[in-house]
């Protein structure tokens, strides 16, 4: 994608995993059209929560598949 996803904030405080993340929905090239996002053999819904977008636009598709019998959020 060509993006340098920022380590740090503006205060050089590192950024957790879930911040940068966040940084890449926003700044997800090219900045139009629809996207779809394949998360493949997820085990754990918990695990991945806290990395889906959080935009109520409906740019971002994503697709989880899992084994599990049961995906609990």
């Amino acid at each position: 994608m060509g993006l340098e996803v920022p380590q740090q904030d503006a205060r050089e405080k590192p950024l957790t995993l879930e911040q940068q993340v966040a940084w890449c929905w926003l700044n997800w090239r090219p900045p139009e059209g629809s996207v779809l996002v394949i998360l493949d053999d997820v085990t754990e819904y918990k695990d991945i929560k806290q990395l889906l977008p959080r935009t109520n636009n409906e740019r971002f598709k994503l697709l989880i598949t899992t084994r599990q019998r049961r995906l609990c959020h």
